[in-house]
């Protein structure tokens, strides 16, 4: 028999219970809801209805537990006592009981880049092969729908080189062959304009590159060129690696399947000329296979579903504007 003395604390349950979930943090989490500068949270949800708790740059599963335990949420309430009904005692009220848990799970294996190509419309090229019929959706819309962290979304965003259209009123993908065109479109420029591709940009030069676009959306052109460039010594320049495998990788995807010779032949000659050595089938044999006995390189079939059907010959207005260009510079 306890031999403990001390005042009683009332407890009862409330007849009108409230809604509660708990959620179970790892310490991490507490670490960061802790700190000066703690982060925003937010709850997503992806169309087959699993939740996710999403970090500026990094993404939690969420679980929900059931548990045979009787859970219940309290708060103090004080209790009026005594004749004169002034004094008060200390009590508890449970307001709410919870039957399961939320548990994170760990980061989300889930890859961004499959939910944007799901939601983004198809840039085609010519642009007249887009559809019309396309869902216009702000890039916030479009970020608020992926259950994934805004980081890791913006990641595949510019893998994507997915871009803005309509003063921000609609966003795009492009596909392989409006990705080659808009390349090319660089690479005349440059080529025009005496830039060096493979030496550090400076702004005034890429703004050039940018200004001088006819019939490619100046933005898109802009999310190519961010997503090559990176920072040495203090200069912005094109990334030589990751350069050279884009384009093997956009054009092989627009062509689907070629004799070798011709495809080496016509990615050297979208790349800077100090760039061209560095073109072989090994730098981007994640995307394509060689046959051995066609001489043919192709793209791989699991690359290929989901690229874009788009027709494969290049308009020939489009063709005749890239020689009057380079005309222009013979003639200079």
């Amino acid at each position: 028999m306890s031999s403990q003395a001390g005042p009683e604390i009332s407890f009862a349950i409330s007849s009108e219970q409230k809604q509660f979930r708990l959620m179970e943090l790892p310490a991490e989490l507490v670490t960061l809801l802790n700190s000066p500068q703690p982060p925003t949270l937010h709850f997503k949800s992806s169309p087959s209805g699993n939740a996710a708790l999403c970090l500026p740059d990094k993404t939690f599963h969420l679980r929900q537990v059931h548990t045979s335990n009787s859970v219940h949420i309290i708060q103090p309430e004080a209790e009026e006592r005594g004749t004169s009904g002034t004094i008060e005692q200390p009590g508890l009220v449970a307001m709410a009981q919870c039957g399961s848990t939320l548990e994170l799970i760990g980061t989300s294996p889930e890859s961004a880049s499959s939910y944007l190509k799901a939601a983004l419309p198809v840039y085609a090229w010519p642009a007249e092969e887009t559809s019309p019929n396309y869902s216009k959706l702000t890039k916030r819309q479009v970020f608020d729908d992926v259950p994934l962290s805004d980081a890791e979304i913006a990641q595949a965003w510019e893998g994507l080189c997915a871009f803005e259209s309509d003063e921000g009123q609609s966003c795009f993908q492009p596909s392989p062959r409006a990705l080659v065109h808009a390349w090319a479109t660089i690479s005349t420029t440059a080529t025009l304009e005496k830039i060096k591709l493979d030496q550090p940009l400076s702004a005034a030069s890429m703004q050039l590159i940018l200004a001088s676009a006819e019939d490619v959306p100046q933005s898109l052109l802009e999310a190519i060129i961010q997503s090559l460039l990176v920072t040495v010594d203090d200069k912005t320049q094109l990334d030589k690696g990751r350069t050279v495998k884009f384009v093997g990788g956009i054009l092989i995807q627009d062509l689907v399947e070629t004799r070798e010779s011709d495809f080496l032949r016509q990615w050297q000659n979208l790349l800077p000329e100090p760039w061209r050595t560095g073109a072989s089938i090994g730098l981007i044999s994640d995307l394509c296979e060689k046959s051995t006995s066609t001489g043919s390189v192709r793209l791989l079939a699991t690359i290929s579903d989901s690229s874009s059907s788009a027709p494969k010959k290049a308009p020939s207005n489009a063709k005749r504007k890239w020689h009057e260009k380079f005309k222009q510079v013979r003639d200079k």
